[in-house]
């Protein structure tokens, strides 16, 4: 496996399904995509903390603050190969997988390799307009297929370990309301990211 095909979980044509007319092509999950995904739940983990800081009490914060570095250190946000090659993904990112927006952004990592960098909003009418049928499938063979890929290096801290195939529900029919708030508040994490705004460090 080349470097460029190991970062990017990318092999052959990718898990293909329909949607607006077009074929569009699932990668793999290997190593990378889930490495940047649990890099990605870190972050919206920190970030919800912050966020939190304008309605909770100080010492609200500061307990949440210290679950979420116990669930760092539990293993929570890891995301390794499915069994029994590995301990497949950690509860807090099956949790997330369990959202739309994990969902999502899932969806946009693993379009990347055969379609660029698309906005959350075309990944989104990508998600609607497709089978979700179809799409599940698909889904579920990129996630557990034979073309996995092995894991990065694991947390040595690992407490407790999640020994079943990592598996999310088919993408819910969203609403144009709930579309809407998905892009709306991708807008608002890029112009607090671009504005250098604080977040919570682990």
């Amino acid at each position: 496996m080349s470097d460029v095909t190991d970062t990017l979980g990318q092999a052959g044509t990718g898990e293909q399904f329909s949607s607006l007319g077009e074929v569009w092509a699932l990668a793999p999950i290997g190593p990378g995509p889930r490495a940047e995904f649990s890099m990605w739940a870190k972050r919206e983990a920190r970030q919800l903390i912050t966020a939190s800081k304008a309605y909770l009490t100080p010492l609200e914060v500061k307990e949440d603050l210290a679950d979420y570095r116990e669930a760092l250190d539990a293993g929570d946000y890891d995301w390794g190969p499915p069994p029994p090659d590995g301990v497949g993904a950690g509860s807090a990112i099956n949790a997330i997988l369990a959202g739309i927006k994990g969902q999502m952004n899932l969806i946009r990592i693993l379009l990347r390799p055969k379609h660029g960098n698309l906005p959350v909003g075309k990944v989104a009418s990508i998600v609607q307009g497709a089978d979700h049928e179809e799409l599940q499938e698909a889904i579920a063979r990129c996630l557990n297929g034979p073309n996995s890929g092995a894991s990065p290096e694991t947390n040595g801290a690992r407490k407790k370990q999640n020994t079943t195939q990592t598996a999310i529900p088919s993408p819910s029919e969203m609403t144009d309301e709930q579309l809407s708030a998905l892009i709306r508040e991708e807008k608002k994490r890029k112009e607090i990211q671009s504005g250098g705004t604080a977040s919570v460090k682990p």
